[in-house]
């Protein structure tokens, strides 16, 4: 079934690598968030804010893979969806990487017959 999926075991009778597909999405932190996420470590909790975007920005990654999945068809996934966070300065950046898949073509009716015919020839 086409979609994004993080596993990189396909069925290579049924999908044919095409490409790689990279997709990105970046936010940055502002100075309250910084200050806020600042106060949650010096006493030990939990930086609900940060992991709330961290999380944010997986699921726009994933929406994005998808996108390109529907502007394709039926015909397309990808496999070995992984995504990779850094933080620069005041910037959390996420990158996504997979492999694009093209169901194969698949041979059937009066072309597997006329195949057929010409090797008994």
């Amino acid at each position: 079934m086409p979609g994004v999926y993080t596993t990189g075991i396909y069925d290579t009778t049924l999908w044919e690598p095409v490409d790689m597909i990279v997709v990105s999405h970046n936010e940055s932190i502002s100075a309250l968030r910084d200050f806020g996420v600042g106060i949650g470590q010096i006493f030990g909790g939990k930086s609900e804010l940060l992991e709330k975007k961290i999380n944010d920005l997986r699921q726009g990654l994933i929406l994005e893979a998808e996108k390109l999945i529907r502007e394709k068809g039926d015909d397309y996934m990808i496999v070995g969806f992984d995504m990779e966070t850094s933080h620069f300065d005041r910037a959390i950046i996420m990158i996504g990487t997979g492999t694009l898949l093209r169901r194969r073509k698949q041979m059937g009716g009066a072309a597997t017959r006329s195949l057929k015919t010409r090797r008994r020839r």
